[in-house]
């Protein structure tokens, strides 16, 4: 496996969950519409981790650092996943307030979590690496 990090057609089905939950903002009635987000994003982060994880896999076993451009690659991709999540997870707790269950939400939450986690420690490292 070549140290490319995503392919494409993985990064165009994260530009279409990102406009699925731009779009969604305003539609905070929708529940259903907000779990098929939400699991639509879950789906996508699963694929993400596995392509980490094969990524980090093969530098492992070939004994070599990682690029800068992969490092930034990994870093975006976690980012552009992340982005549009502010306004799902307000809209979670929303829902969770008013006593509504949100299929997925506590796995949605997790995921976010856990995204932000490479991302922050891939570019303390990529400063360590500057400096």
């Amino acid at each position: 496996m070549p140290l490319t990090a995503y392919p494409e057609n993985l990064k165009d089905q994260v530009r279409f969950y990102q406009g699925q939950a731009e779009a969604w903002k305003d539609q905070h009635d929708q529940q259903r519409e907000l779990e098929a987000i939400l699991s639509l994003g879950l789906s996508l982060f699963d694929q993400i981790q596995k392509i980490d994880q094969e990524i980090a896999n093969t530098i492992q076993a070939q004994r070599v650092a990682p690029s800068r451009d992969l490092v930034s690659e990994v870093v975006a991709v976690y980012q552009w996943w992340y982005g549009p999540s502010e306004p799902l997870l307000k809209a979670i707790k929303y829902f969770q307030s008013e006593g509504v269950k949100i299929e997925n939400a506590e796995s949605f939450i997790r995921a976010c979590q856990k995204a932000r986690i490479p991302a922050f420690h891939l570019q303390e490292w990529m400063g360590k690496q500057s400096a």
